[in-house]
């Protein structure tokens, strides 16, 4: 009884509800208590900061970038996982390894910078949107919607190319028709980069300095890298449980990663072992269940992640998307409400059309009180901030290489101008005050209200599209102003790696020196290796299963929106109901108020809105971990808080072992094709 009792009292507060027990029930206790329980070891904190910026980190990211790049590129065209986050522990053990064994271990700050490396670089770069743009340009679904024809006729240069250039034709960026093109992205995303990184680290000092938010999955990353430098210093508990991790990533990368890359590379056909990325029933139940969604995906990282999640957001996804996807669509079908569903439909196709009858308009209701929730906590914690006496500062600790505010919101302010003056010279018939409102209100509206709940609880909950609404709404006609955006960015996505840094000691100007370091070698290396994938296949094709798979559905999605401000009947204008719109607003606010009467944590509201019309794939293996931790693994293992920090640690282990599979495949895979196919280059 009391083992259960103590399970209510850590989930009560691992998801915000909790706080100190006894005399320390001030806001500022609680906040401190959460922080300290997310946190990392006293001794450590109490460490100074160091600099992880060396010639070792260096020749890290050269390594990173020459051999995970392409790796991660052919990878995610194959099978569609990448190498992800299993792209930065592989990089930090094998680092790591070389560096014992050279009697020179890593320090925990040029681990934590290699980290950083690993995960900015492995991402493939730019040129990889490049080619989108070009796939989409001539797509069938562009063709179906007339987007392929506004392209055309509006002359957006500086996304892809005229319509028949040879370039496309070729598959090749050694060409004159690129050269605007790549000329107006290395400009703006070297500008973009000091705008995100100002406004990141605004929002941390705002958040984590002033508002001492927990942060609760920063330590993830953090925990695995002391685990590193631990184990290069002597077995601990970090170390070991990383291993564990590491091994069953191995055992299980084997099988869902590793004979699916090998086989595409060597017999140009992927052999699953297990469907991937899940198996769907969709289509088998449609005469039984109509309309409903059937699958489950295949994925083991389900499970491992089902271990952090807070339980009741993983309880409430299950429920809403449950009924939402499985049970009710039998009879949403029968009222004639999802009308456009057909017999014969698998998970894709199903959900496509159940969108558009539907959960397209119940998400943005949805979001309205989501919206009107963030603004209403934020101000009353903000209020509640003011009045308290030694909860945060403006001051930054001394020697964490901290930079002045007024300089991060003076950069964010000239960066985010020159954004609304840029979009206005490429789209000069959209309002310009539109441009305004969106980058200078809008944006740090939104980013603040993100950051607070990355803050509190780990996850990000979006907002309703109130930028394509804006698009729709202004009169303007035309695809151009899609093909710039609105200045509308949510910069929340950022502030949990200010927190990780704090974490691991590093001083806030190795990771500043990193992001720029990380921009050269990102633009040459991603020309070369698009360059080089694009001109062996066309993307996607038969060699590129995932992406033969997947694209369309991405193009029609990514044209839908398009359509909206084309004139004429559109598909999307035709989709959004206002009736069902005002009808799931106000269901969302009465299902919040119910569940605040009930004094339930607000994770399960996150939780079931969360899961509305979602596929039902994912939540299995979620629940499965979240179930087996919970009445288990907690019990077994010291209890729900000593379990929650060896959990976090065999995550970051798990995906290191992945990674180390799909890298071994993905080379066996490129050196076979490069053998094979290099004596047909030459005598073309």
């Amino acid at each position: 009884m009391a083992d259960a009792d103590n399970d209510r009292g850590f989930w009560k507060k691992l998801t915000g509800r909790g706080g100190a027990e006894g005399a320390r029930s001030t806001q500022e206790d609680k906040l401190a208590a959460e922080r300290k329980k997310y946190g990392m070891d006293p001794e450590l904190e109490m460490a100074p900061y160091e600099s992880g910026l060396t010639a070792r980190t260096l020749i890290g990211a050269l390594f990173v970038a020459i051999v995970m790049m392409p790796a991660s590129i052919y990878l995610g065209l194959v099978v569609g996982t990448g190498l992800g986050s299993a792209a930065e522990w592989v990089s930090i053990i094998l680092f790591t390894e070389l560096a014992r064994r050279s009697f020179m271990p890593l320090k925990r700050q040029e681990i934590y910078i290699l980290f950083i490396l690993a995960g900015g670089l492995v991402g493939g770069g730019p040129f990889g949107g490049l080619i989108w743009n070009t796939y989409l340009q001539s797509s069938q679904e562009a063709l179906s919607l007339g987007v392929a024809q506004r392209l055309t006729t509006e002359n957006i240069w500086w996304a892809v190319p005229p319509a028949g250039s040879e370039a496309v034709a070729l598959r090749t960026f050694w060409h004159k028709d690129w050269l605007p093109i790549v000329t107006l992205m290395v400009f703006t995303s070297l500008i973009s980069r000091f705008q995100t990184l100002s406004s990141y680290y605004f929002l941390f000092r705002l958040t984590s300095d002033v508002e001492r938010l927990p942060f609760p999955f920063a330590p993830i990353a953090a925990q695995g890298i002391t685990a590193l430098a631990e184990g290069s210093e002597g077995e601990t508990w970090r170390w070991r449980w990383f291993s564990i991790g590491s091994m069953i990533g191995l055992v299980w990368g084997a099988i869902y990663v590793g004979v699916p890359t090998v086989t595409a590379g060597i017999f140009g056909t992927a052999i699953e072992i297990l469907p991937i990325p899940f198996v769907d029933f969709t289509r088998e139940i449609g005469n039984v269940m109509p309309g409903s969604l059937l699958g489950f995906n295949t994925d083991l990282g389900g499970i491992m992640w089902g271990f952090v999640v807070p339980f009741p957001i993983i309880c409430g996804q299950v429920i809403s998307a449950f009924l939402s996807s499985f049970v009710l669509p039998p009879f949403l079908v029968e009222a004639g409400i999802l009308k456009s569903w057909r017999p014969g439909l698998g998970v894709v196709q199903a959900s496509v059309l159940n969108n558009l009858d539907l959960w397209t308009s119940v998400s943005l209701g949805v979001g309205l009180p989501i919206m009107f929730l963030g603004v209403y906590e934020s101000t009353k914690v903000l209020m509640k901030q003011r009045d308290s006496r030694g909860a945060g500062t403006f001051a930054p600790p001394p020697g964490r290489g901290d930079l002045p505010l007024w300089l991060a919101a003076a950069i964010w302010f000239v960066t985010s101008a020159f954004f609304v003056g840029l979009a206005h010279w490429l789209v000069p018939l959209f309002p310009v005050w539109i441009y305004i409102l969106f980058a200078f209100v809008y944006t740090p509206f939104i980013s603040y209200i993100g950051a607070r709940m990355i803050g509190h609880a780990g996850t990000h909950v979006a907002f309703p599209p109130i930028t394509q609404a804006a698009f729709i709404l202004s009169g303007y006609k035309g695809i151009a102003v899609w093909w710039v955006g609105s200045q509308a960015n949510d910069f929340s996505g950022g502030v949990s790696k200010f927190r990780e840094i704090e974490l691991t000691k590093t001083k806030f100007t190795s990771y500043f020196a990193v992001e720029f370091i990380m921009f050269p070698i990102t633009f040459i290396l991603s020309f070369a290796f698009w360059s080089v994938i694009w001109k062996m296949n066309p993307i996607p094709s038969s060699a590129y299963p995932f992406a033969l798979k997947m694209w369309p559905l991405n193009a029609y999605n990514a044209c839908l929106w398009q359509t909206a401000t084309i004139q004429g009947n559109s598909t999307m204008l035709n989709a959004i109901k206002f009736d069902v719109i005002g009808y799931a607003a106000i269901g969302g606010g009465v299902l919040y108020a119910i569940i605040h009467f009930l004094h339930a944590s607000p994770m399960w509201w996150y939780g079931l809105i969360g899961g509305l019309g979602a596929w039902p794939h994912g939540i299995f293996l979620s629940l499965t971990g979240a179930l087996w931790s919970r009445y288990y693994l907690a019990k077994k293992f010291g209890g729900p808080e000593q379990w929650f920090k060896y959990a976090i640690v065999l995550n970051a282990g798990y995906a290191c072992g992945v990674g180390l599979i799909g890298m071994a495949g993905v080379a066996i895979a490129l050196i076979n094709g490069a053998i094979t196919q290099s004596p047909f280059q030459v005598f073309r």
